[in-house]
């Protein structure tokens, strides 16, 4: 199984296109957006009313209040046509975590706004090709994978996603690429310049 105390980051340039660029961008739009969403429903939660995110994003309610459950009607909506789910459950997990941790810490306001554009989400990226990976959403994009380290590489190319259920039980420690990955766009030198952090993991 996956040891969370022996996590592995490898952060990767992405070479993208200016359509993939975009593309990029109105994921990261999306993705604010979902989160944005999720502070509205809190503030109306507060004021005793129960609503679901596709509902304030134009579309029909729903009985699923999860993560996943709003994800998945949200993504049907017309403002977030083509946007993957598993971006939208991010978005929505991550900010009711931190939502809850405001409340927690009794503080007052919104949670602190990034000066950046973050997409996340398990399976959003994959090995592709030797020079390429494949987002989500995107499709193939360049990325600089020359200063990846070698037991990084070998388990992308290997091993893109751990399945358990077919793991044979070993003493020996093996890396794994998680399948849960991020990508940030930051302004940069005039334009936004996008990188991917992938997740690796010791196996026991």
């Amino acid at each position: 199984m996956l040891n969370p105390l022996t996590a592995h980051f490898v952060e990767v340039p992405l070479r993208s296109t200016p359509a993939q660029a975009l593309t990029l961008l109105r994921l990261g739009a999306a993705h604010r957006s979902a989160e944005r969403l999720t502070t509205d429903q809190a503030a109306l939660a507060l004021e005793g009313k129960d609503v679901a995110l596709s509902a304030l994003a134009g579309g029909p309610d729903h009985a699923d209040r999860s993560a996943a459950g709003e994800a998945t009607a949200l993504a049907a909506t017309s403002l977030f046509q083509a946007c993957p789910p598993a971006v939208l459950e991010d978005a929505i997990a991550s900010c009711r975590c931190g939502l809850r941790q405001s409340a927690a810490r009794s503080v007052d306001g919104l949670p602190e706004c990034r000066a950046s554009h973050v997409i996340a989400g398990p399976g959003l990226v994959r090995r592709a090709g030797p020079e390429t990976l494949h987002i989500d959403g995107v499709g193939e994009v360049r990325a600089d994978l020359t200063g990846m380290p070698d037991w990084a590489y070998d388990a992308l190319w290997l091993k893109p996603a751990y399945d358990e259920s077919t793991h044979v039980a070993s003493e020996e420690i093996e890396i794994v690429y998680s399948g849960s990955a991020s990508l940030e766009g930051c302004w940069s030198e005039g334009d936004w310049q996008w990188k991917v952090t992938l997740d690796f993991a010791e196996t026991w």
